[in-house]
């Protein structure tokens, strides 16, 4: 065998019906691609060995660590994209995506190109995952994964004395639901739309 213009011996030969059979066995590792090898034959009847075809040997490495792109926030009842971007220098590789919800259930999306997906949010998801992974013949590259919030606008609630009397200090609350934080700002006014001065004793987000 000649393997880049180097000569090894074969690690069996056997005789078989009008000739002989020689196998050579070696571990492929990335510095092999490209290898051009050929067999050769030589017997007291040639004075120059006899070459096989040439062959080259291409050499298949695992897919390159994937992203993902996609909004920066969502929101309900709409229809956002996410593209599962491969390194720059795959041309071959094949993309697999999947979305899911927090539980690890599989939540439906539509597929738009080979890597590129859309997902639908509708009222009561809060959050998914997008997962997507790279594939060739030489197997499966390693799988990314990105979560996304859905944000829905706050529902704000106000809690305190309905009736008051006069010369006496009040105190009301404001609260917000939904899984965004929300920025509370209050606004007094009189029966004829005048401000009234207060006093705010606490504001944070939820």
């Amino acid at each position: 065998f000649m393997l880049n213009g180097e000569r090894v011996e074969a690690d069996n030969k056997e005789m078989i019906e009008h000739g002989y059979n020689a196998v050579h066995t070696f571990t492929v590792e990335e510095h092999h691609a490209n290898l051009e090898m050929f067999c050769i034959a030589e017997n007291k009847m040639t004075s120059i060995p006899i070459a096989s075809n040439h062959q080259t040997l291409g050499v298949k490495s695992l897919p390159g660590e994937v992203s993902i792109a996609g909004p920066e926030f969502v929101l309900p009842n709409s229809v956002s994209e996410f593209e599962c971007v491969l390194p720059e220098d795959d041309t071959e590789s094949v993309v697999t995506m999947h979305v899911m919800n927090l539980q690890m259930e599989s939540v439906d999306f539509a597929m738009e190109s080979d890597n590129k997906i859309s997902v639908t949010t509708q009222e009561p998801m809060d959050s998914f995952i997008v997962e997507c992974f790279a594939e060739n013949l030489a197997g499966r590259g390693p799988a990314q994964t990105k979560s996304f919030d859905v944000l829905y606008p706050p529902q704000v609630q106000i809690e305190g004395p309905a009736q008051l009397l006069p010369f006496t200090q009040i105190t009301y609350s404001c609260s917000t639901t939904k899984n965004s934080a929300a920025h509370i700002s209050w606004t007094l006014t009189d029966e004829d739309g005048a401000d009234v001065a207060f006093t705010e004793l606490s504001s944070h987000p939820d």
